[in-house]
This record gives C-alpha cells, structure tokens and sequence, in this order.
C-alpha cells in the first residue's frame, strides 16, 4: 500500500513538472498571452483573432500590452492597437519605449506625440535624449521646441552641446537665443567655448605713414570674449578686425614721431581700443596688444625727391615751350619782313612815276645799312640763297636801275 502510494505521488510530480516545463518554455518563447495572463491581465483569444483578421499583428499587440503591464503604464488598447497597425514592429516599439521613458523621466508626452514625430522623420530616441540633457543642465525647454527645431533643419546636437557648455559659467544661454544663432548660420558651439576660454585672433599687417614721413607696419593681437547678450543681432568677428584694423591705420598716421609706435606700443594699443572696435558685436574685447612692429623707408623724404623731380620736369618743359613761343614770333617777324622787303621794288617805282621820289633821294637810301640780322635767326636748311651787299634786295632790281636811269635822261 505504502509503495502504491509512492508511485501515485511520483505520478503527479512528474505530471507537474511536465506541466511547469510547459509553461516555461511557453514564456521563454515569449507566449505573450501566457505572460499577460501570468501578470493577471486575461486578454480573449477571440478579439486577437479578430484583430488579426484586421490585418493587426496580434503577436506585437501582446508583447505591447505585457511590456505596458511590467513597466505599470497605462495605454489604451486601441492606442496599442493603432501602434500594431499603423507602424512597423520597430517603429511600434521604439514609440512605446520613449512614452515609458518620458513618464519615467517626469517629461510631458504621450503616444500621440512620438507617433508624429516618427512619421515627420525625427528621431524620437534622440529627441528624448536631448529633452532629458536639457533638463539635467537646467534649459528651459519642452519636447514641442527641440522638435520644431529639429523640422526647421536646425541641428540640435550642436544647441545641445553649446548650452551644456555655456551652463558652466555665470552667463547661460537660452535654448531660444542658442537655436535662433544656429539657424542663423551662425557657430553656437564655438561661441559657448568663447565664453569660458576667450579666444585670441590677429589682424592682417597695416602699414602707413607717420606724420615724419616713415612708413610703420604693425599687427593688433585680439582677446575676444563671447556677448550672450549680443549673440541675436551682433556682428562676428570680421567687423572687429575690420575696425581694429581701420583704426591702427589712422592711429599710426596721425603720430607725429615714428619712433613714439616701437617706445611706447601700449599707448597706440589703448588709442585703438578706445575706438570701441566691438561696439554692437557679439563679442567683448578682454585685451589689444601690438606685434610685429616694422620701421620700413621714408615715404615723405621720397616723397619730396619726387616732387623736386617732378619740379623740375615742369620747368624744363615751360623752358622749351617759352624758346619754341620765341621761335615762332622769330620766324613771324622774318616773314613780315620779307613780305614788307618785296613790296619795297613795286613801291619805289609808283613813287619814282609819281615823282614823289628822286634820284638823289634814292641813293640817300641806298646809303642807309639795312637791317638783315633778323635772316639769320632762320634755321640754316629753310634759309634762302643769300643776295650780295651790293646789290639790291629784290629780283626787280634792273626794274629800279632803268628808273633811275631814265631819271638821268631828264635831269
């Protein structure tokens, strides 16, 4: 009897624990159902039929609902439902995790959130990750912002790190000035390092010349601090080595002694800076400071040879200009007197008709020396064949000698 008994309650071990193996492997090869039932939630096999024949996936609606069930959160069936026939199975999982972890995290955001943000191509996992970073550093922010950024091509992984970084000092910034600058263009995280560690940039080499006539050359060294409150609206770096360079070139030409730059640089530093090269930019000047000072040739005394050069060169052209005026009035002047010389034949012989001229009265003239000097200003190649002393200025002279002679017959 006793051995009957043994063998009846080995019976029922075995007949147990080939029913715990059972269920074991039922739950090891994740029988959602099985599980949900475990976890006292009985869901009708009728309705996954159902929901199958919806074109549903029963089996990702089970493994939703028990995933819901161990992490205690609260989802609709149909909301489930939806995720199940609407999404992939990694869509519909992703959605689900990230709902979990926003309540877990104490973040506003429900299915219906992350359900069109997956649709409108945002990685929500990464959106999560970036609200939970903002939190943690302080920004005040919402799931609603870090998204609307994301869609207006912003990159919020660079706001992200320029806030975390700018948390570090007294000045933050706010996730509004931070996405407004990065959807400007303009390097957010670059302008966060400026805070905390100013950076140092250089200007171009400006040369000029000092009012002793030197040319000076010379570089201004920048330390710029990032403006948190110039960031929207300021200008960048480029307008204050724009200006710093604009000013060191006036400060230099208006020192009176070039040797005042290499003494004394401190001064034309402060000169410069006092021009306010920063002013409306999105950075603060923290030092400027002078290098690569150079004292090249004197522009003014070079200056001043070319100008005796120059000089000079007007004078002799006025010179050449006056003797070529000299010329022409020379060879004005022989011309008249050759015309006047021509007409002197024609004249005497009407006056020798006229009897208004006698014999006696021509040979007082021919006594008289004429002027020929004015013949030999002409230049020798358009110089005419010369007429000898003795005889008569014109061709027309046998004209003249036959008047004369007639002039005898009637004396």
């Amino acid at each position: 009897m006793e051995i009957m008994i043994i063998q009846i309650l080995t019976v029922i071990i075995l007949i147990l624990l080939v029913i715990i193996s059972f269920f074991y492997y039922l739950y090891r090869k994740k029988s959602f159902w099985l599980r949900a039932l475990i976890l006292r939630s009985f869901y009708n096999p009728l309705r996954l039929l159902l929901m199958h024949m919806r074109k549903a996936d029963a089996g990702l609606f089970m493994e939703l609902k028990v995933r819901c069930l161990e992490e205690k959160f609260s989802a609709t069936d149909e909301e489930l439902e939806s995720l199940c026939s609407s999404f992939s199975k990694e869509d519909a999982r992703l959605i689900l995790a990230s709902v979990i972890r926003a309540k877990a995290e104490n973040i506003q955001a429900d299915i219906v959130f992350f359900r069109s943000r997956i649709r409108s191509g945002i990685d929500i996992r990464q959106l999560l990750e970036h609200k939970i970073l903002a939190d943690k550093i302080g920004v005040d922010t919402d799931l609603e912002e870090i998204a609307a950024h994301e869609l207006a091509g912003g990159s919020i992984r660079n706001v992200m790190e320029a806030l975390s970084i700018a948390s570090k000092t007294d000045e933050p910034i706010d996730f509004q000035t931070a996405a407004a600058l990065d959807l400007a263009g303009g390097d957010i995280r670059r302008a966060a390092r400026d805070m905390i560690q100013p950076r140092l940039v250089r200007t171009e080499k400006i040369s000029a010349v000092t009012k002793d006539g030197f040319r000076v050359s010379a570089r201004a060294l920048i330390t710029i601090r990032t403006d948190p409150e110039q960031l929207i609206g300021g200008a960048g770096e480029e307008t204050i080595l724009s200006r710093a360079e604009e000013a060191l070139r006036t400060v230099i030409s208006n020192t009176e002694k070039h040797q005042t730059i290499p003494e004394s640089p401190g001064s034309i530093s402060e000169a410069v800076w006092q021009q306010s090269p920063d002013k409306n930019t999105a950075y603060t000047i923290m030092s400027l400071e002078l290098s690569d000072i150079e004292i090249g040739e004197n522009v003014g005394l070079q200056q001043k040879m070319q100008r005796a050069r120059e000089e000079k060169e007007i004078a002799r052209a006025e010179i050449e200009r006056k003797e070529q005026e000299l010329q022409i009035r020379m060879l004005e002047t022989q011309a008249k007197y050759l015309e006047a010389d021509a007409k002197i034949p024609s004249a005497m012989s009407e006056a020798f008709e006229n009897g208004k001229l006698g014999f006696a009265d021509y040979y007082k003239m021919r006594k008289l020396k004429p002027d020929r000097d004015i013949r030999n200003t002409v230049p020798p190649g358009e110089r005419k064949e010369s007429v000898p002393p003795n005889h008569a200025a014109h061709p027309n002279h046998t004209d003249a000698e036959k008047a004369e002679k007639k002039e005898d017959v009637r004396n």
